[in-house]
């Protein structure tokens, strides 16, 4: 039986003529169940998707690396090209020092400009040789001069020297160096970034 809205459909079972429905609205039915379950799959992407970013975009903790707490212990011992007292040339360690008290060397170059140049030479040299099983695409070197006594219950902390080599993201390699003075500590650290 057919009407100009669909056609129902008979079926004869043990001799009695059972009516099925509309064949239109049990496609109707079907298409909104698959619509639904298209919207529950593309509802669990997108929150996979959402999970996935936050994972890939946290922070991770900088690991303290044998390799690199080596290399900036070697930096500390290296003689540099300044003289601050002639004729001694300093090492890195106290070019980090000279530095803090505004000193100048022997060539009128002040003592941050040297460390500055040294540091940037010995980390661009290094950074190829620091990749464990990846490539170091990056790195961050701070010097800072923090006092032993707290003022009122903080300890005071100076910027000496910021360097930094390309992005760092993702997981990284650390150390750090102390170089004592008579009131604080100069604090050397590296980063490399892979």
């Amino acid at each position: 039986l057919c009407f100009n809205w669909g056609c129902l459909y008979e079926r004869q079972v043990g001799g009695k003529m059972i009516q099925l429905g509309d064949r239109s609205s049990a496609r109707k039915k079907a298409q909104e169940e698959i619509v639904g379950f298209v919207l529950v799959i593309v509802l669990i992407a997108v929150i996979a998707l959402v999970f996935l970013g936050l994972q890939l975009t946290k922070k991770q903790e900088p690991i303290e690396s044998k390799q690199v707490s080596n290399l900036l212990g070697a930096m500390l011992q290296y003689t540099t090209d300044c003289s601050v007292y002639k004729p001694a040339y300093e090492t890195f360690g106290d070019l980090a020092k000279s530095c803090y008290d505004g000193m100048q060397c022997s060539s009128s170059i002040p003592a941050c400009q040297a460390l500055k140049e040294t540091a940037e030479k010995m980390l661009n040299a290094a950074m190829p040789n620091m990749g464990i099983d990846r490539p170091v695409n990056a790195y961050q070197f701070n010097v800072s001069y923090s006092t032993t006594q707290s003022t009122f219950g903080k300890k005071q902390q100076a910027d000496i020297l910021a360097i930094s080599k390309g992005k760092c993201s993702g997981n990284s390699l650390s150390a750090k160096e102390l170089v004592p003075l008579e009131a604080g500590d100069i604090e050397i650290a590296l980063k490399f970034c892979y």
